[in-house]
């Protein structure tokens, strides 16, 4: 179901369309990327990271 654009007379595609299309090929993760988000150790080592970063930004504007 396209939806017509009065002002330029464009058909536009609903999101969920435009989204997925095929040709789109960032939405659907790797494996590797499936297994960082499943894999504990990983998630541990991310979270020490961003709690790094956090506290060495958050040194700063004090």
């Amino acid at each position: 179901m396209a939806i017509k654009s009065p002002q330029i007379g464009l058909k536009i595609k609903e999101w969920e369309k435009r989204a997925y299309d095929e040709t789109k090929f960032g939405m659907y993760p790797t494996p590797f990327e499936r297994w960082k988000r499943k894999c504990i150790i990983w998630q541990f080592i991310r979270f020490v990271i961003l709690s790094l970063k956090f506290h060495k930004t958050a040194s700063i504007n004090e």
